[in-house]
């Protein structure tokens, strides 16, 4: 797996532990880490759990994407969990908030963009 990275973006492979204990750590994390970082790979899934959960305390919006029983945690810990790939696991489909069937990260570009017009949608009916 490669990671997906561009020049103004920093990946994280995994070999980092955030714990926050403290005002100052969460702090650190907002103003350092949450900026240049976009994307986590080849990390084990305790590392990637730990990372979804300080996004989430630290008040970002986080999307995950997975297809197996190691990304259940994440998937159902972030605000939304695209399960990917016509090999994805069953387990991952129901910890997930969205099932895509193919693997391609444009199809998550589309379901967010219909997702947002179907909230968008519901919220004009409830107005009127």
């Amino acid at each position: 797996m490669l990671p997906l990275l561009t020049r103004n973006t920093e990946g994280i492979n995994g070999e980092i532990s955030y714990d926050f204990v403290d005002e100052d750590a969460k702090q650190k994390f907002r103003q350092e880490i949450k900026p240049t970082v976009q994307i986590i790979y080849r990390a084990c899934p305790e590392v990637r759990h730990m990372f979804v959960a300080a996004l989430k305390k630290s008040g970002s919006n986080c999307a995950y994407t997975g297809n197996s029983i190691n990304d259940c945690l994440c998937l159902s810990e972030a605000n939304v969990g695209f399960a990917m790939g016509t090999n994805c696991n069953a387990v991952a489909q129901s910890h997930s908030d969205i099932a895509l069937l193919d693997a391609n990260f444009a199809s998550v570009k589309n379901a967010a963009k219909w997702g947002r017009n179907i909230f968008f949608n519901a919220r004009k009916f409830i107005q009127f």
